[in-house]
């Protein structure tokens, strides 16, 4: 079974300049590849899936799964994992969006199993 920072670095995978950070779902930092890198990289991972639980809750929604978030030069993908740990993405191409989210993917179909062993 590979280890996180193996299956992290994966991002390299992805077209356009990319990062990818796993941070515990309270924002302390598990690894961290590519163009995201340190602790606030997975604070800001972890602020952002309180905050979209915060304002989806206000809906009356479930909670969200999985999310994408397009910014004027960039393009977001952030995903928890079983509810204790949270994966953000993130490329510079609008165009890789589906890249970018098949890459995610394809880290937490190998993260799982790793994490549940924790």
């Amino acid at each position: 079974m590979p280890d996180i920072q193996d299956i992290l670095d994966q991002i390299t995978e992805c077209p356009g300049n990319a990062g990818a950070v796993l941070a515990t779902a309270d924002g302390l930092l598990m690894a961290s590849s590519g163009a995201l890198h340190g602790d606030v990289a997975a604070a800001t991972a972890a602020s952002l899936v309180l905050a979209g639980k915060e304002a989806l809750s206000v809906l009356g929604k479930r909670p969200w799964a999985e999310q994408l978030i397009w910014s004027d030069t960039q393009v977001w993908y952030q995903t928890q994992l079983h509810g204790t740990h949270v994966l953000l993405l993130v490329c510079d191409d609008h165009g890789h969006a589906g890249a970018l989210r098949w890459t995610a993917r394809r880290m937490v179909q190998q993260l799982e199993p790793s994490l549940l062993q924790l």
